[in-house]
Formats: structure tokens, sequence, C-alpha cells
């Protein structure tokens, strides 16, 4: 049974915010007879499969399936080659996409945080205008090969694959513009309903792990020979031009010295660092306090672009700028500490700090 509409174009059946709207089985040929759809929308749908004549639907440039956790089966896609935009993301059941190497003119792809671990070697390398790609892991070989893209997220779970693709990263400075690389060692399907797809501006890491030792170093910089705060000689490698970064649970590391100039840095978030005593020089020694400095002398800025600053429940924290260049911060616009119970950044204070600057730059 299949409605006789040729001339529809689109058809949105979607669940309203973070419920599932209930679909009953659709049967096999129901779509057999709408061979001019441009979109199909079922996202937040019960549904467990998709009726098999969607695979004849040859014009349809936007198949939008996102959310449907219970969907486990896609028919063979293959014959769509006129399809742009393909969304599964949180599909947590599907496990496989079969015929994704024809669609030669897919443009948007998001298959995170489905059971699709891992694109089939060589499907990715031809699809070659595509501008947007969200996936658990791919191949080096694929992403170079695709010079268009633009936008790229991937979730990892082990440490030398996400080092490999920052490298990717950093190396090609324009391919991707942005990107959202999250290393978290925890159980991924947590995450389903909080974690979205990414701002079409945004180049940013969050690293997410239950307990780790490594440093953390911006790429290129690894065989640097700078070590004084990791705890081991395995590394955690950070893009050069990242703009967001979030880290919890690096215990390895006990200031951010080693991670280099990361110049265009406009957010830090550090949470749950085990030995963090100083953010940047020597604790050690006499602690340089922002109101009474002079005027910085010229020195390697490490995060010059920094505007947002948050430290939290890093217990061993004791000072925020330590013994050496000093910590110049102009861009500086909030700076929040909270249960840091050993900090002494020149405040009596016991209590938790946020700090927000009105002015250009704190001095």
């Amino acid at each position: 049974m299949s409605p006789n509409c040729p001339k529809v174009s689109i058809f949105l059946l979607t669940g309203d915010g973070p419920y599932s709207v209930v679909i009953p089985i659709i049967p096999n040929s129901f779509f057999k007879q709408l061979w001019g759809l441009k979109v199909l929308n079922l996202s937040r749908s019960n549904l467990r499969e998709l009726p098999d004549s969607i695979s004849d639907l040859v014009n349809l440039r936007a198949l939008l399936l996102r959310c449907c956790w219970e969907l486990c089966r896609v028919p063979y896609l293959g014959k769509l080659a006129s399809l742009r935009k393909l969304d599964v993301f949180s599909c947590t059941e599907l496990e496989e996409i079969k015929g994704l190497e024809m669609l030669v003119e897919l443009r948007y792809l998001d298959i995170g945080y489905t059971r699709i671990k891992r694109v089939p070697e060589g499907a990715l390398g031809a699809l070659r205008k595509l501008q947007y790609l969200r996936v658990e892991a791919v191949n080096e070989e694929d992403i170079v090969r695709l010079c268009g893209l633009e936008a790229l997220g991937c979730e990892f779970e082990d440490v030398d694959d996400f080092n490999k693709l920052v490298r990717l990263v950093n190396k090609q400075s324009n391919n991707p513009r942005y990107y959202k690389l999250h290393l978290d060692s925890k159980q991924w399907l947590e995450h389903r309903d909080v974690v979205g797809p990414f701002r079409n501006s945004e180049r940013s890491v969050p690293i997410e792990m239950e307990t780790m030792s490594y440093a953390i170093v911006r790429a290129g910089r690894e065989s640097s020979g700078s070590g004084s705060g990791s705890g081991s000689g395995i590394c955690i490698l950070i893009p050069q031009n990242v703009r967001t970064l979030s880290m919890t649970n690096c215990d390895g590391a006990t200031n951010l010295s080693d991670m280099g100039l990361l110049e265009n840095l406009e957010t830090l978030i550090i949470g749950k660092w085990k030995n963090l005593r100083v953010l940047s020089g020597r604790q050690d020694e006499e602690i340089i306090n922002l109101h009474d400095s002079p005027t910085p002398t010229p020195a390697p800025f490490l995060f010059l672009s920094l505007g947002d600053l948050t430290i939290y429940s890093c217990l061993r924290l004791k000072y925020l700028f330590g013994h050496g260049p000093k910590f110049y911060l102009p861009h500086l616009r909030r700076m929040k500490i909270v249960s840091c119970k050993e900090r002494n950044c020149g405040y009596n204070s016991s209590s938790n700090i946020t700090i927000t600057a009105s002015a250009p730059s704190l001095p």
C-alpha cells in the first residue's frame, strides 16, 4: 500500500523535544509512489526499521533519522544518487549503512553515537563532496581525500587514534576548518541526550578520562623534550588552532607550561586534576600578584587569546602564577575558580572566586 502522491516533496513525522513519536510499522511499499520526495524526516521516532521502498527515492536530497534510538536497520541506500544530507546521529542501535560509498553527492554525514564504530575502508574516500562529517573514528587516508571537508566531529576512546587525527588536523591547516575531537574513556551511550552537532565556528577538544597520567602537549611539540610537568612520556596532543579546550582527570600534569603556545585558545576549562599545583611557572618560588605586578616584559605567551578560564576541583592547586615569565592574559574577561582547597592566589578568602573583567584587558 502506497499513497499515490508523486508531487509531495517533503514528508515530516518527528518527535517533540526529548520525546519519540510513536509510529506503527510502515509497510515496505509505503514510499513506492512517493518518488518525488526530496526531504524525509522521521527523527525521534520509535521505528525499529525503515521500509525497503526508501531505496527507490531517487530524488531524495535529505534523509533525517536523528535520535531514532530503536532503529536497527536501514535499507540499501546506494540508489539515492541525489542524496546530500544523511543524519543518523544517536541511532544507538544502528550497526550498518549499506551503499554509503555510492552517495557521491553527499555533503553532510552524521553517524555519531551509533554502533557504527568505523566506516568501511574506502567508503569515505569516495564521498569527495563531503563538507560535514561526524563519526566515531576515521581512517587518516580517507580524510586526506576529502578536499572539501569543512567540519569534522569524532569521538574517541583510544588515545593513539585520537593523536593520529590531531596530527592530521594540525598538518592540514584549512581542511577541516572546524572540528570537535572528543576523547572520552567512559561509556559514550551515557551522553546521547546531551551531545549534539557542533557549531560551524567551533574548534574544540573535550577530554574526559576516568583517570589519566598522560601529558597534555600541543601537536608538533611532543618530541621537543619539554616534560617538566609530565607524569609519563605518553602525550595527548592538542591542535595548535584549538579555540575551546576542556580537560578533566589529567592526573599526569602539575602545570600548563608543557602545553606550549596555543594562540587561538579562547576558552579553557580544567577540572579534577589531582596533581595540578600551579598554572604556569614553578610552585616553589615567589608568587606573582596579578594586581601589583608591573606591565609584563615581552615573553612567550601561552594563551594570548584566552577570554574565559574555569578551574574546578583541583584540590592541590596552590598558585595560579608561579616563578618565571609573567603569565600575561590581555583578553581575559572571566576567571572562575571552584573547590580548589589549597589555593593561594593573592586572595585572602577561602571561598570560590569569580572575576569578570569589563576592561579590554587585565593588568
